[in-house]
């Protein structure tokens, strides 16, 4: 599990204030959900989010030893082996859950989410993730 993160983040080409990253990873599975989404990976208010082409957001519960870094170019996600970019279209095999499987959530990424976090109500349970973008 990882915890917040200080970063400073490029968004739409703008600034955001130093503040800290929200990223969860959830526990190992032995199985997991056999959803698909693709969307746009985005930040606000320092949790990251997958928004479909619905524009419905969802915050990413991340495969375990998915970690967050900056560098030259911004926020980098390293996720089983890619790097991922806000602003990326992203496509993550897994399950949606909803606010009432809050307790679950909470299982499965060790800790009660942070109130900006919720927001939504939705949570993306992610498996195996990849880049749209070439």
């Amino acid at each position: 599990m990882l915890g917040p993160i200080a970063a400073v983040l490029l968004s739409a080409g703008c600034l955001v204030a130093e503040s800290d990253l929200y990223l969860p990873t959830h526990r190992p599975m032995n199985a997991m959900p056999d959803g698909l989404v693709e969307g746009v990976l985005l930040e606000a208010g320092g949790c990251l989010w997958i928004e479909d082409a619905d524009d419905a957001r969802m915050l990413v519960l991340w495969p375990p030893g998915t970690t967050a870094r900056q560098d030259e170019a911004g926020l980098a996600i390293d996720v089983q082996g890619e790097v991922l970019r806000l602003g990326m279209r992203i496509s993550a095999g897994g399950g949606q859950y909803q606010a009432e499987h809050q307790a679950f959530v909470h299982d499965l990424i060790g800790e009660a989410v942070p109130e900006p976090c919720r927001a939504t109500g939705m949570y993306w349970l992610a498996g195996n993730v990849s880049t749209l973008d070439p």
